[in-house]
Formats: C-alpha cells, sequence, structure tokens
C-alpha cells in the first residue's frame, strides 16, 4: 500500500500552509555549519521572516540525484540569510552523513518561522494520526495465516527453507498489494508460514494469489504446496503451479487427511534464478463461522461490511462485485476482534471472503518513518492547529483551515458508512 514518510507531511504542511521556506542547498564547497539557496533566500527580501533561533531541518541523501544513504538532522539559523547568495550560518552544526556539498551529496532542507518549533510539527502529527479524521478502510482476506493478508512489513511469519532469499516488497502496479517474493537459488528453494492447526478429515478452502515478479523471467516458476506435518506429506492440490507476470489466483478445497493435526504453507521458487511474488494467502476451515482476527501492526478500529468472493479470476474479482454477508463484529480487546458471520455456512463454504477494517495509522518516531495516511490531509490538519491564534498567520491559518475542515467532513462520512454497514446483510446463495 502507498507510503508517505514524515519528512513528507512536514515539507508539505511548511510549503503549502507557509509555516516556514524549503531551501535546495548549492554549496559546492559546503561545511557543516552551512546551507546555502540563492534563488529562496539571496534574492531580495529572502531573508524576510528568518530569524535567528528559527529552527532548520535537513535531508541529505548521499547519491546527487538520489537513490543514496538518506540522513537527517536540525539545527538553528545564528546568522540570517545573507544577499545575494543565501547563505544561512547554522549553530550547531549539522550531523549529516557527509559535509553537505552539491558534488556529494542532494541536501534538502527547511526553516520554520518563528514561533514554530519542529518537535511541535512532530507532535501534532502524531496526535493528528490517532485520531478518527485519520481513519482507513483497508479490504483484507479472512484466513487462519498468521501475515496472510501481507499486512505486516517484516517477514518474520515467514522463514526461509534453502539457500534463496525472502524479501517483503511494497504494493505496486499491477497487484495493489505488498507481497512476499521468494528469489531461489537453487531448485526448489521455498518460504514457509507459521504452523497451522488443523481437524482431521474435515474440509478446509485454500488460496494464495501469486506471480512472477517483474524483475523475474518468463520462465521462472513457482509452486504452492500444502504440507501435512503430522503425515510429513504434500497435501494434493490441482493446480499448484504460478507461471505468469500477471497476478493468478489458485484455490483448492482441501480434504484433511487421516490424523493431520498440524500443516504449513510451503511457497517455492522451483529452479534456481527464479523469482516468484506471493500475495493473499486464505485458509479457513469451510464449516467455520466465527473468526479471530489476527492483530496487525494498526490495530483494527472498526470492521465495516463483509463479502464473499465467487470468483477466482484476478482479473474479474472485486470487492463491488462480491456478495454481502450478515455478520456482527465484537472488540474483545483493543485491536483484536471477533468476527460473526450470520448468513447460511453454504453462503461461504468453498469460497474467499474479504471484510473492511477500519483503522488509524501508529505514531511517527523518525522523519523517515512511514504511515498509510495521506500526505496533505495530515498536513492540512497539523497547519491549520500550529496556525490557530498566531499573530501575523491570519491568511495562512484561514486557508489550512479550510482543507482542514474537508478532511473532517470526509472523516465523519466515513464514520456514518461504518455504522451503516452494522445493517444485517444476507449474502445471495
Amino acid at each position: 500500500m502507498a507510503t508517505t514518510t514524515r519528512w513528507d507531511i512536514k515539507e508539505y504542511a511548511v510549503d503549502t500552509y507557509d509555516l516556514g521556506r524549503l531551501g535546495t542547498n548549492d554549496e559546492g564547497t559546503g561545511t557543516t555549519a552551512i546551507l546555502s539557496d540563492d534563488s529562496q533566500f539571496g534574492a531580495h527580501r529572502g531573508a524576510d521572516r528568518i530569524e535567528v533561533g528559527c529552527d532548520v531541518r535537513a535531508r541529505q541523501d548521499s547519491t546527487p540525484g538520489g537513490g543514496g544513504t538518506v540522513t537527517y538532522d536540525g539545527s538553528r539559523i545564528a546568522k540570517r540569510p545573507t544577499f545575494p547568495a543565501g547563505t544561512i550560518t547554522l549553530d550547531p552544526v549539522l550531523a549529516l552523513g557527509e559535509v553537505q556539498d552539491t558534488d556529494l551529496n542532494d541536501t534538502t532542507f527547511y526553516v520554520l518561522y518563528l514561533p514554530f518549533r519542529d518537535e511541535q510539527l512532530n507532535k501534532e502529527i502524531n496526535k493528528v494520526l490517532g485520531e478518527d479524521s485519520m481513519w482507513q478502510k483497508l479490504i483484507r482476506p479472512l484466513t487462519a495465516v498468521t501475515d496472510g493478508d501481507r499486512r505486516s512489513t517484516t517477514t518474520t511469519a515467514w522463514s526461509e527453507t534453502g539457500d534463496g532469499a525472502i524479501t517483503k516488497v511494497a504494493a505496486t502496479f499491477p497487484l495493489g498489494e505488498r507481497v512476499l517474493r521468494m528469489t531461489g537459488v537453487t531448485a526448489n528453494d521455498f518460504i514457509v508460514s507459521t504452523t497451522i492447526a488443523v481437524e482431521e478429515k474435515k474440509s478446509y478452502y485454500a488460496e494464495i494469489t501469486g506471480m512472477i515478479a517483474s524483475t523475474g523471467a518468463a520462465a521462472d516458476q513457482g509452486t504452492w504446496i500444502v504440507y501435512d506435518l503430522t503425515n510429513a506429506a504434500a497435501i494434493t492440490i490441482g493446480d499448484p503451479t504460478i507461471d505468469r507476470f500477471e497476478p493468478e489466483i489458485l484455490s483448492e478445497n482441501l480434504s484433511m487427511p487421516s490424523g493431520c493435526e498440524q500443516i504449513e504453507f510451503r511457497l517455492e521458487a522451483d529452479n534456481a534464478g527464479d523469482i516468484i511474488d506471493w500475495a493473499n494467502v486464505t485458509f479457513r476451515k469451510n464449516e467455520q463461522m466465527t473468526f479471530t482476527l489476527e492483530d496487525k501492526p494498526y490495530h483494527i478500529l472498526d470492521i465495516g461490511e463483509v463479502r464473499v468472493a465467487r470468483s477466482s479470476d484476478w482479473g474479474q474479482r472485486t470487492f463491488e462485485d462480491m456478495y454481502p454477508i450478515a455478520h456482527k463484529a465484537v472488540q474483545l480487546t483493543e485491536g483484536l476482534w471477533q468476527l460473526q458471520l450470520k448468513g447460511p455456512n453454504s453462503a461461504v463454504s468453498g469460497h474467499a471472503v474479504y471484510y473492511e477494517e477500519w483503522v488509524a495509522p501508529g505514531e511517527l518516531a523518525l522523519d523517515s518513518s512511514t504511515t498509510i495516511a495521506p500526505k496533505k490531509a495530515v498536513a492540512a490538519v497539523v497547519a491549520e492547529r500550529l496556525l490557530r491564534g498566531v499573530a501575523g498567520f491570519e491568511d495562512e491559518h484561514t486557508r489550512a483551515a479550510i482543507d482542514a475542515s474537508k478532511v473532517i467532513d470526509r472523516a465523519q462520512t466515513q464514520r456514518s458508512y461504518v455504522t451503516s454497514q452494522r445493517v444485517q446483510y444476507q449474502a445471495r446463495v
């Protein structure tokens, strides 16, 4: 899923709502105590509102043009910008990766006008992220597999067997979901899920989405294996193969073998060098109607609609085309929910089930920390609060207040929508 950093939010707020001014260092022989930008700080009246003591925050990319190591640091204005070079003297000196020099790196920065402080920005951003106005709706599969929905950015719920490499890859086109990428080094390297408890001779619905990674080759191939740990044998799957770049949904109704008590999912790269992306993993007992939802990195705040998928064609499966089903959502503890399906079991048996969850983004500890909250929305609400009642910034506050009110109005609409989903739907069978 798309994310934004704390730095992006602050930079946008500073620039859009005139909390300060952005700059790009153009000093070719800089020092740690100097930033220079003649276009923004060296022109006529380039020093307006820039006073001794103003906060400065800088971001440095160690590679000119981007793509290198990024570091951040802050300081304060010791001497106002000079004319015409726009040179700013800082105290204390910046502790970035390198001396800020256009031949060595890209260094961008912002100066906050007084009375605003960078720490104020950080604290206000975290306050706003915890409020209703920042709730985000996500569509998730109902699954008994830990991290089967790929919400986590880490690979801790999965392990690699063999010599291959396992990574999480951010949501990109065309799948639009975070994926678990398996890069084979030797034949039949595979990724393993956590152990899943099952009941012998019972029917389970299993489903997985996979594709050859964009960095892979047309001959690459992956295999989905459901492995019976009790009997030490793979469970037969009709079509377990991923062999194309377009996302493909593999699904199967599986009867657990006699004596089987535990299984695991194995996601294989068949040959050395094969690179396979694995997305949503769904697994649940067909007769089951009550589920505890996995606690996620972002706590679930509310549950919206629940729908049953009728198509296993990736190109035709959308939440809008799924059938709604009656349900009741019960909050067990903070962030931990139980979902009770109320329709007939025949409506969900043998099908994937998806639900809407509403989450609040977590706090951001660093400028490099990321959030799913939209940058513009967070910046508008933060700026409105910082500008409220500050003399000399009345016009800026009005502009921020207009944008912030739109964010709040949208949040109220979303909350009304969630409430409306309490209506009990009946799935069409």
